[in-house]
């Protein structure tokens, strides 16, 4: 197959199939026609046929091509306008081209391996913030007095309040925006739906923006100067652009006197004085942050999970409106479409937080004391819990195996056995690996595992031992313990569990 038949079929794949925006299709588009241009303009040095230049086969296209347009975006491309790529600019074309190369996998299609596309590191980047101050100087320096200026005031206030994006503020139309309930629903990147809330500011900037408002069109914010058309005006016509917001931003930004060049984007950079934080040691709300001299926090990575810990650079503030309810002593801080469960007419219903009336029965667990018996010691726990999670425990051998890739962590669990079951086991590394086995053979040990579990069953059927349920405290912490050296993240704050048993994880959730 031809690369410029693939690209069309892949582009109208991603409209299709996909259901991409026509906005990202069209940037596919412009990546994948420049590298086939670039492509054809390379081969033309290397051959005089025209015809293979026009209709370059697809299965060609190999890792060494791609590494030579690579090295053409980074050192000999340069952007008429823009000069010479940034690292992020360049990725787009390899993040199309790779997309490019999958769907031809999946068309079963012989071609080069999407994995062989890398990506260029880019540099962290760093997130603006506005002071306080700042923030109360950009907003204050627009005068609402007349009509541009009240919408300008509202745009800022609701682009605060929700965290829109400049491209979902402008698509909103008037019959979206609540002002009573102070939420509506937007529909973001890749089409996904969400509900965002209005403060308590925003939505009496709206309210007023609104009622101010005489003329019929249905875009929320609309334009009030340039040039009107010769055809009428009408609904998009009028409608705000986004570039119109980023350069009404920058603007007020001049007059208030700050010189970070911002956009609208920064205005997502913020917080509710309730988000909960890890620090140090401890988890605090973000309103007890603001005020106090931490300035280190851990954020998850939710690429690989694993935790990272950043200094903080700025601090700022977020009025989102939230639901409080009191009930029996504790209180709920939830968004309006929280849903809780009551007790209404005999029956449990479903109900959101926003629909609850004083005098409806919330249902939730309540604190039950466990005090249980001691049934084993707590290493025998521990060790039970680790063979459950990633360990081979054989009756016909007459012996276990235990796995892991950190040494210290087997030879933990060796000295158990030594302990209760005075065997000395054996500890070897696995060939072409960098994890270990523990292996030991005793009818002892594995009676006792099998006593507790059975480790016949398949993995996706295992289930935690009954007893584990009577035993105490501590020796079910410990069980769990075990299994998390097993199948958790080790060296890590952040505990998460794997298991290829849904159940067996309810079990240990539970």
């Amino acid at each position: 197959m031809g690369i410029k038949e693939a690209i069309l079929r892949f582009l109208e794949y991603c409209e299709l199939d996909k259901n991409l925006s026509l906005k990202t299709v069209k940037m596919y588009g412009y990546y994948l026609n420049f590298f086939q241009r670039w492509l054809s303009s390379a081969y033309a040095k290397a051959s005089a046929d025209k015809q293979k230049i026009e209709d370059f086969p697809v299965a060609k296209i190999d890792d060494n091509i791609v590494r030579n347009f690579r090295l053409y975006l980074s050192h000999e491309y340069k952007n008429p306008d823009k000069g010479a790529l940034k690292r992020q600019t360049q990725n787009y074309f390899l993040v199309a081209l790779r997309s490019f190369l999958r769907y031809l996998v999946r068309q079963r299609v012989q071609s080069l391996s999407p994995d062989m596309v890398e990506l260029g590191k880019n540099r962290d980047r760093i997130i603006k913030f506005l002071s306080p101050e700042e923030l109360k100087r950009l907003f204050d320096v627009v005068n609402p007095k007349d009509e541009i200026g009240l919408r300008d005031r509202t745009i800022l206030e609701v682009l605060f309040s929700t965290g829109l994006r400049v491209s979902e503020l402008v698509a909103l139309n008037r019959e979206q925006a609540n002002v009573q309930s102070g939420e509506f629903g937007v529909v973001g990147k890749g089409g996904k739906g969400r509900v965002v809330f209005l403060s308590k500011h925003a939505k009496e900037w709206l309210g007023l923006y609104m009622t101010k408002r005489s003329d019929p069109y249905r875009p929320l914010f609309i334009r009030y100067s340039g040039p009107k058309g010769s055809e009428g005006l009408t609904d998009e016509r009028l409608r705000l652009s986004a570039r119109s917001i980023e350069r009404m931003i920058d603007k007020y930004r001049k007059m208030a006197g700050i010189t970070l060049r911002i956009g609208p984007h920064i205005l997502r950079h913020c917080l509710h004085a309730d988000t909960l934080i890890f620090t140090d040691d401890k988890i605090i709300s973000a309103r007890d942050l603001y005020y106090s001299a931490e300035n280190k926090i851990f954020s998850i990575n939710l690429n690989n999970f694993k935790i990272n810990k950043d200094q903080i650079i700025q601090k700022s503030f977020h009025n989102t409106y939230l639901y409080s309810i009191f009930a029996d002593g504790y209180e709920i801080k939830c968004s309006g479409n929280h849903i809780l469960f009551i007790f209404k007419d005999g029956k449990i219903i479903e109900s959101k937080a926003k629909n609850l009336k004083i005098g409806d029965y919330i249902l939730a667990p309540k604190q039950i004391p466990h005090v249980g018996k001691k049934i084993y010691d707590k290493e025998l726990w521990r060790l039970l819990g680790y063979a459950l999670g990633d360990g081979v425990v054989s009756k016909s051998r007459r012996g276990i195996i235990l796995f892991d890739k950190d040494k210290y962590i087997v030879d933990y669990y060796l000295e158990i056995i030594k302990k209760y079951f005075h065997k000395k086991g054996k500890i070897i590394r696995r060939d072409n690996s960098n994890s270990y086995e523990l292996i030991c053979y005793s009818k002892e040990l594995v009676e006792f595992f099998y006593d507790l579990a059975d480790f016949n069953k398949k993995a996706k059927e295992k289930r935690i031992p009954k007893e584990l349920s009577s035993a105490t405290l501590e020796e079910i912490s410990s069980f769990i313990a075990g299994f998390y050296d097993a199948e958790g993240l080790t060296r890590t704050n952040y505990p998460r569990f794997f298991s290829a048993s849904i159940m067996l994880l309810k079990n240990i959730q539970s």
